[in-house]
């Protein structure tokens, strides 16, 4: 019984972090959970112009 509980949990954990993750991409951001802001991707591009 224990053990259904916690994979049930875990599978809760895991898809929920799929669900977020896609829906960022498809909103188009680049950087999720970036604690830079995206700068980072800023920081990319000006090194090579």
């Amino acid at each position: 019984m224990t053990d259904g509980i916690l994979i049930a949990v875990i599978i809760t954990v895991v898809f929920s972090a799929i669900i977020t993750v896609v829906k960022a991409k498809l909103k188009g951001k680049k950087c999720m959970g970036c604690p830079d802001g995206c700068s980072c991707c800023n920081k990319k591009t000006q090194k090579n112009k």
